[in-house]
C-alpha cells in the first residue's frame, strides 16, 4: 500500500501519496483540448479520522472538475486542492558531492604547481662551486625524479576537471528538468476520510486537465482501375498531451465531442422601447464650467451605464467513443504528436472528374462516397494516394454515418481542357425598331491520353443573365431551354420539366447545372449556370460549343458584356 503515515497532535492520521509514484492512471478520456483523468490510489488508512494528502498533481488541473470517490469500509469527510510552493531544483546529494570534487582537484592541481615551484627554486639555490662534484649528479637526479611526479600527478588532475565539470553540468540540467516537471506537478488535494476500521482502502479521483489534444488524420487510397470499386480509409488519431504527468501503460478512449465545464443556457434580458426624450440645453456657463470639459470629475451628468480496430464503447447523438485497443503510451513535455490508427475502413466510390475552363483548365478527380460504417470521421487533414503514388493533402470535414460526401482526390494530368479565345459577332437586326445583337462563340477542346475509360467528366460554364427587361439572352448551342413562368390557373398535372438532358453527341449530354442543390425546376438555368457531362474512351478527344446572344435596343449601352 502507498504512503507515508505520520500522526498529529489531534490523533488524525495523515498520509502523504506521491500520485507519480505511489498511483495508477486507469483511464483517460480524451477530447478536443482537454483529458478525463482517473487515478486510482491503494492507502493503508487508520481507524477514526485520516487525512489523504495527494501529491504532485498536474497544475493544469480544473477545479470544478474533480471527483472523490472510495472503496472501504469508512466515509469521505471533505476534498480541499492547493498548490504546492516552488521548491529548490538547483541542488542534490550528488551534485554537492560533485562540486566537492572538483574543489578537491584544484586544490591538489594548486598544491602540484607549488611543489613544482619550489623544487625550482631550490635548484636554484644551489652553488655548483660549493657542491661536490660527485653529489651534483644526485641533486639533478633527485630533482628530476621529483619534478617528474609532480608533473605526472599535475597532467591526471588537469584531464580530471574537465570531466567534472561535465558532471557537473550534466547533473544540473537533470536537476533544472526535474524543477520543470515538479513545476507542473503542484496541486495538492486533500481528503478527509473518516474509517470505521483500521486497513486498506481504495481512492479514485476523476479530474479534468487541459494541454492535452487528439485531431483526426487520414490516409485515403484510391485506384482508377474498373476492378477495384472501394475507396480505402485509414482513420488515424495525432495525440499531444503536454500536462506535466505521463501516461504510462494507460487505457485511451477518444471523444468526438468536447465537454463545457461552465455551461449555461442564455437567458434574455428585458426589451422596452420608448420615446427619445433629448437633454435640456446647458447655458454656455454651464458648459465653460463642466467638470467633463476642464479634464476631470464625471459628476456633473450623474453616473455612466455600462452593458485499430479501435472499438465504438459508446455512441450517442451528441458523441462518439472509441476506445484504443491494448494499452497507450503518451508521453509529456513533448511538441511532437503521437499518432494512433483508430480503424481501417471501406467504402464503395463513385469517381468523378470536374473542370470548370473558364477558370483553370485542370481537371480534378473527386469520389463520391457514403460513409456506411459506425464511425463518425472527425474533421481532420488527409493524404491522398491515387494508384499508389502520393496525389495531394486536403481537409476533410466531419462525415457523420450514413452521410454522403465528395472528396477532392486532386489533378487528373491525363486529361486535357483547352478553352479558346471567345468569339464575338455583332450584327443588326429590325427593320422599324433596330436591335443590336452580340453573338459570342466559345470552344472548349477536351482530350484524354488515359488507358481506361472516364465515365463521369463534367464540364461547368456559364452565360450571362439579364437584369433588364431590354434586354435578352438567348442560349443558342447547346439548346436548352428555360422554365415557363407557372401559370396558376393550368392544369396541376402538367410538366413544367426543364432538368432534362440534351444530347450533344454520343457520350456528351448538356443540361442546367444546379449549383444549391435546390431541386427548384423554376430556378433552373436562371443564374446562366450549365454543364457537359462526358463519356471518354481512351484517347479520345471531344468538342464542345457554347453559343449564345445578347439583344438589346441598338443605342443602348449594354453593361457586363466580354470584351470584342
Amino acid at each position: 500500500m502507498a504512503g507515508t503515515t505520520s500522526a498529529s497532535p489531534s490523533t488524525t492520521n495523515v498520509v502523504h501519496v506521491n500520485s507519480q509514484k505511489e498511483s495508477e492512471i486507469t483511464n483517460v478520456n480524451l477530447y478536443s483540448g482537454l483529458a478525463e483523468i482517473t487515478r486510482v490510489f491503494k492507502i493503508s488508512v487508520a481507524q477514526g479520522m485520516n487525512e489523504l494528502i495527494l501529491t504532485n498533481l498536474p497544475d493544469v488541473l480544473k477545479y470544478d472538475s474533480l471527483r472523490v470517490s472510495g472503496k472501504g469500509p469508512g466515509t469521505i469527510h471533505n476534498v480541499k486542492i492547493s498548490v504546492a510552493s516552488v521548491s529548490d531544483g538547483h541542488q542534490s546529494a550528488r551534485l554537492s558531492t560533485l562540486v566537492d570534487q572538483k574543489e578537491d582537484v584544484e586544490h591538489a592541481i594548486e598544491r602540484s604547481k607549488r611543489c613544482i615551484t619550489g623544487l625550482e627554486h631550490y635548484l636554484k639555490t644551489i652553488d655548483a662551486r660549493n657542491v661536490d662534484a660527485t653529489k651534483l649528479s644526485e641533486f639533478v637526479d633527485g630533482y628530476d625524479s621529483a619534478t617528474g611526479k609532480y608533473d605526472a600527478r599535475l597532467k591526471s588532475l588537469q584531464k580530471e576537471l574537465p570531466k567534472l565539470d561535465e558532471e557537473i553540468d550534466a547533473e544540473r540540467s537533470a536537476l533544472a528538468r526535474q524543477a520543470h516537471f515538479e513545476c507542473r506537478l503542484r496541486k495538492i488535494v486533500s481528503v478527509g476520510f473518516v474509517a470505521d476500521e483500521s486497513g486498506d482502502i481504495e481512492i479514485q479521483t476523476i479530474y479534468f486537465v487541459s494541454n492535452a489534444d487528439w485531431k483526426a488524420a487520414y490516409d485515403i487510397r484510391v485506384s482508377t482501375q474498373p476492378t477495384d470499386d472501394m475507396i480505402h480509409f485509414c482513420y488515424k488519431a495525432s495525440i499531444q498531451q503536454n500536462t506535466g504527468e505521463p501516461w504510462t501503460n494507460v487505457p485511451l478512449i477518444l471523444q468526438t465531442t468536447k465537454p463545457s465545464l461552465s455551461f449555461r443556457i442564455p437567458t434574455l434580458d428585458p426589451w422596452s422601447v420608448s420615446i427619445y426624450v433629448p437633454p435640456p440645453q446647458r447655458t454656455a456657463e454651464e458648459t465653460l464650467e463642466s467638470d467633463d470639459d476642464m479634464g476631470f470629475g464625471l459628476f456633473d451628468d450623474g453616473p455612466v451605464s455600462t452593458t485499430a480496430v479501435t472499438s465504438i464503447s459508446q455512441k450517442s447523438d451528441l458523441n462518439t467513443s472509441y476506445r484504443i485497443p491494448g494499452m497507450c503510451n503518451i508521453a509529456t513535455h513533448t511538441q511532437d504528436w503521437q499518432t494512433i490508427t483508430v480503424q481501417e475502413l471501406e467504402f464503395p466510390k463513385k469517381l468523378l472528374w470536374l473542370s470548370v475552363p473558364k477558370k483553370d483548365p485542370k481537371v480534378h478527380l473527386t469520389v463520391d462516397v457514403t460513409n456506411k460504417s459506425d464511425y463518425t470521421l472527425v474533421g481532420g487533414n488527409a493524404n491522398v494516394f491515387v494508384d499508389g503514388s502520393f496525389l495531394s493533402s486536403i481537409y476533410l470535414a466531419q462525415v457523420n454515418p450514413q452521410d454522403t460526401f465528395n472528396c477532392p482526390l486532386g489533378v487528373d494530368q491525363a486529361l486535357r481542357v483547352t478553352y479558346s479565345p471567345l468569339a464575338v459577332k455583332k450584327y443588326e437586326s429590325g427593320f422599324y425598331t433596330k436591335t443590336s445583337n452580340h453573338l459570342f462563340t466559345q470552344r472548349i477542346a477536351i482530350a484524354s491520353t488515359k488507358t481506361t475509360t472516364v465515365d463521369d467528366l463534367t464540364i461547368l460554364d456559364h452565360v450571362p443573365f439579364s437584369e433588364n427587361k431590354s434586354v435578352t439572352v438567348s442560349l443558342k448551342s447547346p439548346a436548352l431551354r428555360l422554365p415557363e413562368p407557372e401559370d396558376p390557373d393550368a392544369d396541376s398535372g402538367r410538366s413544367n420539366d426543364v432538368s432534362a438532358t440534351v444530347k450533344v453527341e454520343n457520350g456528351v449530354v448538356a443540361s442546367w447545372h444546379d449549383v444549391n442543390k435546390s431541386g427548384d425546376p423554376q430556378a433552373l438555368g436562371k443564374d446562366g449556370m450549365m454543364k457537359w457531362v462526358c463519356s471518354l474512351a481512351p484517347s479520345q478527344k471531344l468538342n464542345l460549343l457554347l453559343q449564345w446572344e445578347v439583344s438589346a435596343p441598338v443605342h443602348a449601352t449594354v453593361t457586363g458584356l466580354p470584351a470584342a
